[in-house]
């Protein structure tokens, strides 16, 4: 497990610490709780970003189940909200 963790941190360390100085911002403007981590939020971003991209598209919504487009707007918006992109 550590050598997997290791080849992961590698290929997320850059963009993590080149986000993670944008959550104070967030922080101060109310979109992300005070106390939550930068780096863990950006952290976050990424493997839900990476989970979507892994499931692939899925067609469209079926019964209950919300379809990749859908996944991917609330997705975008997520990440939009917490670095800042909308008001």
């Amino acid at each position: 497990m550590t050598d997997q963790l290791d080849i992961v941190l590698a290929e997320t360390g850059p963009i993590i610490e080149s986000l993670a100085p944008k959550l104070p911002a967030a922080q101060a403007a109310g979109r992300v709780p005070q106390g939550l981590a930068p780096r863990a939020c950006v952290a976050t971003l990424l493997l839900m970003l990476e989970r979507l991209s892994a499931i692939g598209p899925l067609g469209p919504a079926n019964g209950s189940l919300p379809g990749f487009d859908t996944l991917k707007d609330a997705a975008a918006h997520t990440v939009a909200s917490m670095l800042g992109a909308h008001p």
